[in-house]
């Protein structure tokens, strides 16, 4: 057991980079909220604004009529000294009650398989958030953008589903 609890650790804090807020610079349309609204338009996906700095796309998940999810998609991107990116993320649980350790485990293991993303909780308001969090370069366009957008958002109503079996996010 501590060796998993170890594993936990070490996975949680090399996915938590060393970076800062990007300034907004004029220059860079990569740092224009206005910038990934064009391309998510261009893309055809409905989006929804956030006041928090971020924007919501709404995904119908092909091979179900029914099922949607949701992705958020940071409009301020991040930068260390190398690389300006943007975090994606999608949530699959979130509820005021502890998820069962066994999960923990399960959320190790996807994340080790997974080629893009990991899996993230968090505890904040009483509630625990399980989300998948992707990394892309903020200057991530086209089609490249699309599929790491649906990679969040199956990976994430898959797990919501077989946690819930609802479809809440």
């Amino acid at each position: 057991m501590w060796r998993l609890n170890f594993l936990l650790v070490i996975v949680l804090f090399s996915t938590i980079p060393f970076v800062t807020s990007a300034q907004t610079n004029d220059q860079s349309p990569v740092f224009n909220s206005k910038y990934l609204e064009e391309i998510l338009s261009s893309l055809g996906l409905k989006y929804f604004p956030s006041s928090s700095g971020y924007l919501r796309v709404q995904f119908n998940l092909p091979n179900s009529a029914r099922r949607v999810q949701q992705v958020i998609v940071d409009t301020v991107a991040e930068h260390t000294e190398n690389a300006t990116f943007r975090f994606i993320r999608s949530y699959a649980y979130i509820s005021d009650r502890k998820p069962k350790p066994e999960l923990y485990e399960r959320l190790l293991k996807d994340s080790f398989k997974r080629k893009s993303g990991s899996w993230e909780m968090d505890y904040s308001d009483g509630k625990y958030y399980i989300f998948i969090t992707a990394k892309v370069s903020a200057d991530c366009r086209g089609l490249g953008l699309r599929d790491i957008l649906e990679l969040v958002a199956l990976a994430a109503d898959e797990m919501e589903a077989s946690l819930s079996k609802e479809d809440k996010y």
